[in-house]
């Protein structure tokens, strides 16, 4: 189950960023169109239907996802766990709908708004049917995010199509409900992939009712405080407009901490795997987890204090100008919910300290319910924003306090002063920019792309290790994307050099058995054992240039094989003056003029297509097909299995480079041979190669050895080259 977590973070970003646009996009439209009185309605009566939501999932969301994480691989139990929390969901479904029916249509409660709640129904249903808690668990958040894209892209489209006026208020809502169950349903197509429906009815309930229950304490100590507000608002005032700045205001504070989710989803799930089945690596995950958090709620908290003002003007207008000041406020409980939803996410969560915490969820909605009271009459939204920062700052403190034996204090600014740093910086720089600039969208724009790129340079600066991982690994996915459009534009004259050469290179299919020998370039490689393969009549596989010491012996190899672009661009001329005896297996490279004369070109598979869990795929050669696996001798391997050589040999294969990030260094005996400056080497990746190599060799009955002199190449069996010689001269 151990999927890349930096691939998850991209993932779960790329979900949760638009799940920011899409509000950002449709939220000044439907706040326009719809004006500050339905948007309160809206808000209201959205609020009281959570409630009833939360009943059905229960805790289930976070402790489901820990669960899922927990069983690793092991289908069986990751099916029965499955099995047993979606059936409490679904009781709990039957038991909330039967009392909201009950409630709103069986009695004369909220008549004005009976329409209303039943169209929020449909989002009842859509609680009952969500799983992205499981596809959480098995890491599996390509799914969630592409959805999540479509589903919010076709909402955006709806809504801006159909919702013209206040007349298309129902639209508005039915848009609303509708589109999140019908992404709830489409992720149920990929279950089958993940658990077995023979395990439907082997459920389990009793073992998971006590540990739902205590994460169902701070679930719904969080939604009455996050949404109480709302609710004590419209009663005590009877106001909706003071409902709707609040909303606004409050809908923005929760889009910036949908980018914490983001990353503590993917945190919570690594933890948790970890701790069952790699309890070594937790504490390293959880000091890199430490500065990607960091990373983000500075700038986040920082960011939009300087903004809050015109940003509210620019996307609700000027008639929700009070939500400025509430937007601001709001900062603190950015701030606030950032740092404890970490540490839940990193220690009390994986750790199953829950039950600890919710002694001070529970006090803190007593704060909040208190202090919406007192202040609410005389500060209006105002108070109610008070009473949130408050119930927060108690829940943060009861968090440090509980992980303060393993998140010390001090790791926070070890690992995130740089972010710090970085994060007055912009604030700073924003903060004179905006004094200077007007009102506006394009100044608003300018102020973030600003914020953006001194907080990233701040950090390079600073040379931030999340920061220049990040970096390089953006910079590599570029070059992946590159590489790949370059190979589709390539693919044509690949396909029909292949073809032009394909009857030579069909002629050739299991025409040898017995031994041969790959000859690799590296420093142990020694004339007298070339001059030995020619007396013998071994046959040879040269790779790339090893007819630089042609003027060095007689032996000449019966094939050589290039596949790399720059051996090809910086020796083509050289290669095509070479004996024509010499069966050559080349590549195609850009232009017709790299072509190698007499060649046999074969499909060459670009590695970015082919790894699977870190290791490249062997190809037979049957349908011409070859993978790089970021060596020449993988290749010249996969050709020496398809022409039918059972026994192959390696010589010159010293897999040693003095290497700097993978580049070598000039001084390296690989770099003089090959004569190209900064070849890019990753012993990592050749070993990966080679152990592809032979696991498809033992699975077909064929054996490859080690036979060079010394060198670091431990992969194959390592057989004396001398003593060999001697077999072989005894045998002729």
């Amino acid at each position: 189950m151990a999927r890349n977590k930096n691939v998850n973070f991209i993932y779960s970003l790329i979900y949760e960023i638009i799940v920011i646009l899409s509000p950002l996009i449709v939220t000044p439209y439907i706040s326009r169109v719809l004006g500050v009185e339905l948007v309160g309605v809206r808000s209201y009566t959205f609020a009281i239907v959570s409630y009833f939501e939360l009943f059905i999932s229960i805790g289930i969301t976070i402790y489901g996802q820990r669960e899922i994480a927990k069983c690793g691989d092991d289908i069986q139990k990751r099916s029965k766990t499955f099995f047993s929390l979606f059936f409490i969901k679904f009781v709990l479904f039957i038991i909330v709908l039967s009392v909201y029916c009950t409630l709103f249509f069986g009695f004369e409660i909220s008549e004005n708004y009976k329409t209303i709640y039943l169209i929020w129904i449909i989002h009842i249903f859509e609680s009952l049917l969500t799983i992205t808690w499981f596809f959480q668990g098995i890491e599996e958040f390509k799914y969630i995010s592409i959805r999540g894209v479509i589903f919010r892209t076709l909402q955006i489209v709806l809504t801006i199509i159909l919702v013209k006026s206040k007349d298309d208020f129902y639209t508005y809502l039915i848009i609303y409900a509708s589109i999140p169950l019908v992404q709830a349903i489409s992720l149920w197509l990929f279950l089958p992939k993940y658990v077995e429906f023979k395990y439907l009815f082997s459920i389990s309930i009793k073992e998971h009712l006590k540990s739902i229950f205590i994460f169902f304490i701070p679930t719904i100590a969080t939604t009455i405080y996050s949404s109480i507000d709302k609710v004590m608002l419209g009663s005590i005032l009877n106001d909706n407009a003071q409902v709707g700045y609040y909303e606004s205001a409050q809908h923005i504070a929760l889009l910036a901490t949908t980018i914490f989710l983001a990353i503590y989803s993917v945190m919570r799930t690594r933890i948790s795997y970890e701790i069952q089945n790699k309890p070594e690596k937790v504490k390293v995950s959880t000091n890199y987890f430490i500065n990607i958090f960091m990373l983000v709620v500075i700038p986040v908290s920082i960011g939009i204090l300087c903004v809050s003002k015109n940003f509210v003007l620019c996307f609700f207008g000027d008639e929700y100008e009070p939500s400025a000041k509430l937007l601001s406020m709001f900062v603190s409980v950015i701030f606030l919910m950032g740092v404890s939803g970490f540490i839940s996410a990193v220690y009390i969560v994986p750790y199953d300290k829950q039950k600890y915490l919710s002694v001070f969820y529970i006090i803190a909605v007593v704060i909040n319910v208190i202090i919406n009271f007192i202040l609410i009459p005389y500060l209006e939204s105002s108070g109610a924003v008070i009473g949130s920062i408050a119930a927060e700052f108690f829940v943060f403190l009861g968090c440090v306090y509980i992980s303060r034996k393993e998140i010390k204090l001090n790791l926070y600014f070890k690992y995130g002063w740089k972010c710090i740093v970085s994060g007055i910086i912009m604030g700073v720089s924003v903060f004179l920019l905006a004094y200077f600039l007007d009102i506006g969208v394009v100044y608003l724009v300018i102020e973030i792309f600003a914020g953006i790129m001194i907080y990233g340079l701040s950090l390079i600066i600073l040379k931030d290790k999340v920061t220049m991982d990040v970096g390089v690994r953006m910079i590599k996915k570029i070059n992946s994307i590159l590489r790949k459009c370059y190979y589709l534009l390539l693919s044509p004259r690949i396909s029909s050099k292949y073809r032009s050469t394909k009857k030579k290179f069909d002629s050739l299919y299991k025409k040898y058995d017995g031994p041969c020998f790959i000859v690799g370039n590296g420093p142990s490689l020694k004339i007298e054992d070339l001059e030995i393969f020619k007396r013998l009549g071994i046959p040879s596989i040269g790779v790339n240039r090893i007819y630089k010491i042609f003027d060095k012996t007689n032996w000449r190899p019966d094939f050589l094989v290039t596949s790399d672009s720059k051996v090809i661009k910086n020796s083509y001329k050289e290669i095509n003056e070479l004996d024509e005896t010499i069966i050559k297996f080349s590549r195609v490279v850009g232009l017709k003029k790299y072509d190698i004369n007499n060649a046999i070109f074969y499909n060459f598979i670009d590695p970015n297509y082919k790894w699977k869990d870190g290791y490249p795929k062997f190809f037979d050669g049957k349908d011409g097909k070859f993978s790089c696996g970021k060596t020449v001798i993988f290749v010249a391997i996969q050709i020496a299995v398809y022409m039918g050589f059972n026994e192959i040999y390696l010589i010159g294969c010293d897999c040693n480079y003095n290497t700097n990030n993978n580049k070598v260094n000039e001084n390296s005996y690989a770099d003089k041979r090959m004569q190209i400056s900064k070849a890019y080497v990753n012993e990592n990746e050749m070993i990966k190669s080679f152990e592809s190599a032979k696991d498809y060799c033992v699975s077909h009955n064929i054996n490859i050895y080690n036979a060079t002199r010394g060198g670091m190449l431990e992969v194959f069996e390592r057989v004396d080259i001398d003593d060999f010689f001697k077999k072989m001269e005894e045998k002729k």
